[in-house]
């Protein structure tokens, strides 16, 4: 658990009840949601508006997508990769290296919503790292991921990395 601290702060009242009625709804305490408030800010919302990036709706984004052929859509990733990736892991960490682009990878899955990540180290074989990405935006979002994934790791990386996908699920597998 974070070491705490304890700091006062003044609320407008309409911010303070709304704080107050989604905490219920919720079933959580405020304290929680407050943290976890500020924490969102701090790690995500911040950086990613001074690095440029902007909410959007998720159906003019697939809308946007569907216009593009299968191979468009794995281009797509790669130059995401490149053009974002790498350069907001250097913004936040100081460097792009394996350990920062998994970090943002789960940072972007918290705090984006876009898909649920997953970092696993193989049981049977500890240099074996198994990155798992979960997402329900279907087949042209999993080519645009799947582009995403070898530019970064394959290519931006180096590492040999073994990139598998379905509609939903991308899976990149690599020796540490």
């Amino acid at each position: 658990m974070p070491k705490s601290v304890t700091r006062t702060v003044r609320l407008d009242k309409d911010l303070d009840d709304a704080i107050q009625r989604r905490a219920e709804e919720e079933k959580i305490t405020v304290n929680f949601l407050v943290n976890r408030t500020v924490r969102k800010l701090v790690e995500w919302d911040i950086p990613a508006r001074k690095f440029g990036l902007v909410i959007a709706p998720e159906g003019l984004l697939s809308t946007l997508i569907d216009r593009y052929d299968d191979e468009s859509c794995i281009e797509l990733g790669r130059a995401s990769a490149r053009e974002y990736i790498k350069p907001f892991a250097e913004y936040l960490y100081g460097e792009f290296s394996l350990e920062t682009s998994i970090l943002l990878f789960r940072r972007s899955s918290q705090y984006g919503g876009r898909w649920e990540f997953d970092d696993v180290v193989d049981v049977a074989d500890s240099r074996k790292h198994i990155l798992v990405f979960k997402h329900n935006q279907g087949h042209k979002w999993a080519k645009y991921y799947h582009g995403l994934m070898v530019e970064t790791f394959r290519i931006l990386l180096g590492k040999d990395a073994k990139v598998e996908s379905t509609d939903y699920v991308i899976i990149a597998q690599f020796d540490v």
